[in-house]
């Protein structure tokens, strides 16, 4: 099952259920304090944080449908949740954002 919400002329999936396990969303790894502050991030030499492209871009790009489709796929394995949540604060990270990349 997969249900959708519109935001003006933008569809977003707010959640995918496949078979008997609930899949992860990227939004799914961050708190609200957390998406804020990547919403709000400076520009890092007149470009946006790496996470901000796939949680608020305008236009998905292919590397943001993997990091979309890699999350689905790795919180339906063994552990894979945890997994993610490990990575956030290297994902929020603004000192050094190779770390989000």
């Amino acid at each position: 099952m997969i249900n959708l919400e519109i935001k003006s002329t933008r569809v977003e999936i707010t959640s995918v259920k496949m078979g008997d396990h609930d899949c992860m969303e990227l939004k799914d790894l961050f708190d609200q304090q957390q998406l804020k502050a990547m919403e709000n991030a400076p520009l890092y030499m007149g470009t946006r944080h790496p996470i901000w492209f796939p949680l608020y871009g305008d236009k998905q790009r292919a590397i943001d449908y993997l990091v979309h489709s890699a999350v689905r796929n790795i919180s339906q394995e063994s552990g894979g949740q945890s997994w993610l949540r490990d990575l956030t604060s290297r994902l929020t990270d603004q000192e050094d954002i190779n770390n989000a990349s």
